[in-house]
């Protein structure tokens, strides 16, 4: 084989590996599923609310992880939905917490006022 045919095979060869490992790549069903999943599970958390920024963020990347996915672009689909995912848990974790505080906030109240109770009725007591 004379060298320019042999560099023109070795190329092609080249592109069809190439292409071949791009088309092996799957579309990332898993990885959409469970940031759309996280995502529905933060808003049910009220993290809109609490992590207004972190929602927008897991919005956004999910949002463009779906435009990805629709391009065939797979790598790029599953990062931005992984990334989506992580946003969204983080935000549910910053809703649950802003949530603990509150309740917390309120047993305090409550205790606070019975100890305050309690020590009028020892008063008159006396």
């Amino acid at each position: 084989m004379d060298h320019p045919r042999f560099l023109a095979c070795a190329a092609l060869l080249g592109a069809l590996l190439a292409l071949g490992g791009c088309a092996s790549v799957p579309r990332p069903e898993g990885e959409l599923s469970a940031a759309d999943l996280a995502f529905r599970k933060a808003e049910q958390a009220d993290a809109a609310h609490h992590a207004p920024l972190e929602m927008r963020e897991a919005r956004d990347q999910l949002e463009r992880a779906r435009l990805a996915a629709q391009d065939e672009r797979y790598l790029e689909a599953r990062r931005l939905a992984e990334t989506a995912e992580v946003d969204a848990q983080l935000a549910e974790s910053k809703a649950r917490a802003a949530r603990a505080r509150t309740a917390e906030q309120e047993i305090r109240q409550d205790i606070e006022s019975l100890r305050a109770e309690a020590q009028r009725s020892a008063d008159r007591v006396r």
